[in-house]
């Protein structure tokens, strides 16, 4: 709920304190998320795919273009939700260890990716142009190089096939790192 935030009722002073402070708030809640999952000890995964495809636009779209609208996702970089797995041909609803394996197993992961025209599918009738997407702390299992080149670049195609405006898609790094890389992209 702390990082759901709506600058719109804020005057100028307002939003240069939320600004100022969006590192800190962001660190910690992150740190409380973090500490939540950990205690669930369950990991059901979330299901980004269908957030895009039925309240991306609703939730994060305000029709005021006065506005930027910007989406921070974390994730550890694999897309999936047991109930979010439809395949038409190489397009997936979820991108897990298991639907990328054929790819980590070549030599050039991205070369294969683009001639099979493989990553997720987009979904039907959406349109995010008005969007601008941020995704943070992919972190593939074992720490795998090919996975994380994979991931990075599925998602990134991916938020460009959906018409996201502006994105960018991160590997996992320090706090202060995550911080200056999303202060870098609100300043852009």
């Amino acid at each position: 709920r702390q990082l759901s935030i709506d600058c719109s009722k804020l005057d100028v002073k307002q939003k240069k304190e939320l600004y100022d402070g969006i590192g800190n708030t962001f660190n910690n809640t992150l740190s409380e998320i973090y500490k939540q999952t950990i205690a669930y000890n369950k990991f059901p995964g979330s299901d980004i795919w269908r957030f895009f495809q039925n309240k991306a636009k609703d939730y994060c779209v305000a029709r005021d273009s006065n506005y930027r609208n910007i989406l921070i996702v974390l994730t550890d970089g694999y897309i999936y939700d047991p109930n979010t797995t439809r395949r038409v041909d190489n397009r997936v609803q979820n991108l897990t260890y298991n639907t990328i394996a054929k790819y980590r197993a070549v030599q050039d992961p991205l070369a294969a990716i683009q001639s099979d025209d493989f990553g997720l599918l987009v979904p039907q009738n959406v349109d995010l142009h008005d969007l601008e997407v941020i995704v943070l702390e992919v972190s593939p299992k074992n720490n795998n190089q090919k996975d994380e080149q994979i991931l990075t670049y599925c998602i990134d195609k991916w938020l460009e096939e959906m018409g996201v405006k502006r994105h960018r898609v991160y590997t996992t790094d320090l706090p202060a790192n995550i911080e200056k890389r999303i202060g870098l992209f609100l300043e852009e």
